[in-house]
């Protein structure tokens, strides 16, 4: 059995649930995990997890980990990775896996750990949606795949872009970093958890390896609203941890007039509720609090934005959804499905122009939208990515090097 080291950005809670799902299904196969982790935004989720972590320093303050949520948004431009910084936190990498003798490290977007596993020469596996993937910013799209456009592929070929403080800490262990950014940006394997791409069997160019949805099953039960008889429709809405606010409240505000019940998962906090309606039910402030994964059959259309994770519980439910992008990676999950035909893609203008009640009409009323949904659902049921993750990181370990 090996030793396997995680180390998502723990305020990020995509990549976080992602590595719990895998790491669970490790451990239950024999393999000892290990979560080494900088941020405490999402520790409790570990920890009600019942997975062992450390917390390490140079601790993430949340003013850090918005400006790089900002920058993944495109919102920023400034990332706060100093020399400093990295160096640090490779010297805590490096002790991690020599303390915990791992055979192999699971990320989710930790950076400084692509300098820290290829130092210590040990493989390192990166669970990453499609939109991030090798594949995506280098193959010509054939058939009914999604590929990033043309002028896209052709930068990526040839940009060779590091940030100055990675190539000097680098530099400082005799580490020669891939002369590509994509190719910098790799690991040994690429975990592909996306679905669609796992659904239709799409081809990969290596080091990517299709491995399907990975979505969080929360502990804990249903809310009561959920299990209690009702005459209305319910609605989810989700925003996760890299929604808005100002989104999350104007939706709201248009949902409360609607003939429905609304289900809110935690994620974004409002700070006055007093304008909602009284059919709008909040089931608590912390993401994960909501197990999604089991609103199959008890919800009959959901309003999230467009994390991986998040749609593809979306997805799972077997009802339609309208997704609202914060980032592009989340246009291109959101424009999976609806090219696909179970969900309807809406704006910040949308919800500026008072659209959300037509759009739920539309989620409620489309029979074909409706089957649609139906039938992704039951392909969902029929696939586990943590388990084929786990199976993926085994036979690269089996393997001869």
């Amino acid at each position: 059995m090996s030793r396997i080291l995680f180390s998502p950005e723990s305020f990020n809670m995509g990549e976080t649930t992602r590595c719990i799902e895998i790491a669970r299904v490790a451990r239950e196969r024999g393999h000892t995990v290990l979560f080494h982790v900088y941020s405490p935004k999402y520790l409790g989720l570990l920890e009600n997890a019942g997975l062992p972590v450390h917390l390490r320093e140079p601790i993430m303050s949340e003013a850090e980990a918005e400006q790089i949520m900002a920058l993944d948004q495109g919102r920023g431009v400034r990332h706060p990775f100093t020399t400093d910084m990295v160096r640090r936190r490779v010297i805590a990498e490096l002790e991690a896996i020599r303390d915990f003798r791992a055979d192999a490290v699971v990320i989710g977007s930790n950076l400084t750990m692509l300098l820290s596993a290829r130092i210590a020469g040990v493989p390192i596996f990166y669970a990453r949606p499609y939109a991030y993937s090798s594949t995506y910013f280098s193959k010509k799209p054939v058939g009914g795949e999604l590929a990033a456009p043309g002028w896209l592929r052709a930068v990526a070929r040839v940009l060779s872009y590091k940030p100055a403080s990675f190539m000097r800490v680098a530099r400082e262990y005799g580490l020669r970093l891939p002369r590509r950014t994509v190719d910098m940006l790799s690991a040994d394997v690429n975990l592909i958890c996306s679905l669609f791409t796992q659904l239709r069997g799409d081809s990969l160019v290596e080091p990517d390896v299709g491995v399907g949805p990975i979505y969080y099953r929360a502990p804990g039960e249903l809310p009561q609203i959920v299990r209690e008889p009702r005459e209305r429709p319910l609605i989810y809405v989700g925003m996760g941890s890299s929604g808005s606010a100002d989104i999350l409240a104007k939706v709201l505000r248009q949902l409360s007039a609607a003939p429905v019940d609304v289900l809110v998962g935690g994620g974004v906090q409002l700070l006055d509720t007093h304008l909602l309606g009284s059919n709008i039910h909040f089931a608590g402030t912390v993401p994960g609090t909501i197990p999604a994964h089991l609103l199959a059959g008890h919800i009959d259309a959901s309003i999230t934005h467009g994390g991986e994770g998040t749609v593809q519980t979306a997805c799972l439910a077997g009802v339609p959804f309208a997704g609202i992008a914060m980032q592009a990676e989340q246009s291109w999950n959101i424009e999976e499905c609806v090219r696909y035909g179970n969900a309807l893609r809406f704006t910040k203008n949308d919800v500026r122009r008072g659209n959300v009640r037509d759009i739920l009409d539309r989620l409620l009323s489309d029979e074909g939208m409706r089957a649609r949904a139906r039938q992704l659902g039951e392909a969902m049921r029929t696939m586990d990515g943590a388990a084929l993750a786990v199976e993926k990181i085994e036979d690269y370990l089996r393997a001869p090097r």
